[in-house]
């Protein structure tokens, strides 16, 4: 992952393309941003509403985590130790 560092900011090649892709929107652009626990697509819904009225919707993620959440169960919830046990070994191709 390439990155490209500013004064108080470290930012990759694929946040760089969206920044400018919305920038070179000239629409108004609105940023969703997640805490603890949650993922950018926690916000899925609601930039679709955002982008319906016009905006330019941002969802920055966790770098290097997960895109999904079924992506980081798989990835750091250990077998059985998911929602009441619910995250079975059968469910976690590659780990």
């Amino acid at each position: 992952m390439a990155t490209q560092q500013g004064a108080n900011a470290t930012i990759t090649d694929g946040e760089r393309e969206e920044v400018d892709a919305t920038n070179a929107s000239g629409r108004q652009p609105v940023v969703f941003v997640h805490g603890l626990w949650l993922l950018a697509s926690s916000w899925d819904r609601w930039a679709d509403v955002f982008r319906d009225a016009g905006f330019a919707t941002l969802q920055p993620g966790w770098r290097e985590v997960a895109e999904t959440a079924l992506e980081f169960v798989r990835r750091f919830v250990p077998a059985g130790e998911g929602p009441n046990g619910r995250v079975p070994s059968s469910e976690r191709s590659g780990c």
